[in-house]
């Protein structure tokens, strides 16, 4: 299904070099990012630069230590903060406030309390305009994607936690977003739970060819889920290495190649811990 949207954005300065790349989904050129602390009142160097693409229909995990600025990465590129300085464009339209054309996944799951899954999920549909059969019919295709049939009527104390975090990515794809950001959206739900929820999202990735960017700290989830994984160092956050994951998904798991998995995450967990000048490229592949 096919909608219309209007992001906030503004179109990208020639003078800054734009990609003029329909394959680039998002752009990440020269972002540095300071914040005032809240405790001391100090700037605090959050993210040094970082110049990172994303092209359209990717999964990319964003990956690194507690408090190296994955976050705030994700923040910036969804238009909730402003960059201090540098520039982020989706879909060759300069980021300036959060946009349509961006949806985004918390780690906790933000649903309206009193409101059923049905409503939840057609809130998107609802604010763009939509008519009410019409954002229901939407709400439902979605629902029924990431296999929530027959819970419509629901409210969110209802739902298991698995179950409310397949909520709020129904209500986020719901609204159509050429961007689907994700913030350790399986962080809060248990260990079989969550191997059970980066399963559906693969499906539902392969079903809806969104472009994703994952935020995590586990190396297995980011081993698992990411065509590329981007390694960030602690801060001032670079890019540490992007490391590109060529064994198939079906194997990452498969108790037959487990060692293509441990390759992967030996791989990924090298990329964390060592002392390398910023964006060093590699792959993975079956052979670790």
């Amino acid at each position: 299904m096919t909608r219309s949207t209007a992001p906030h954005t503004e179109p990208v300065s020639t003078e800054l070099g734009s990609t003029g790349s329909s394959d680039v989904a998002i752009s990440v050129r020269g972002i540095h990012h300071v914040y005032t602390s809240e405790q001391t009142g100090e700037h605090v160097t959050a993210i040094g630069s970082i110049d990172l693409e994303v092209s359209e229909g990717d999964f990319v995990c964003i990956l690194g230590p507690s408090g190296c600025g994955k976050s705030t990465l994700l923040y910036l590129i969804a238009g909730l903060l402003r960059p201090t300085a540098g520039e982020i464009s989706v879909k060759g339209g300069r980021v300036t406030a959060p946009g349509r054309d961006r949806g985004i996944v918390f780690q906790e799951y933000a649903l309206l309390p009193w409101k059923n899954l049905r409503a939840n999920v057609a809130l998107g549909p609802k604010i763009q305009g939509m008519r009410r059969a019409e954002r229901n019919a939407v709400a439902q295709e979605f629902i029924d994607l990431v296999g929530l049939g027959g819970f419509e009527d629901k409210f969110p104390h209802e739902l298991s936690g698995g179950m409310r975090q397949r909520a709020a990515v129904a209500r986020t794809l719901a609204a159509d977003p050429e961007v689907v950001l994700m913030d350790e959206p399986f962080a809060a739900v248990d260990a079989h739970t969550r191997m059970s929820l980066q399963e559906e999202l693969v499906r539902i990735w392969r079903a809806t060819g969104k472009t994703i960017v994952f935020v995590t700290h586990s190396v297995e989830e980011a081993a698992y889920l990411g065509d590329r994984v981007v390694v960030l160092s602690r801060p001032p956050s670079q890019v540490q290495e992007i490391v590109t994951v060529t064994t198939p998904r079906a194997e990452r798991r498969s108790s037959e190649v487990n060692h293509a998995h441990a390759g992967i995450v030996a791989g990924l967990l090298g990329a964390m811990e060592m002392d390398v000048p910023p964006r060093a490229h590699r792959g993975i592949d079956e052979h670790g």
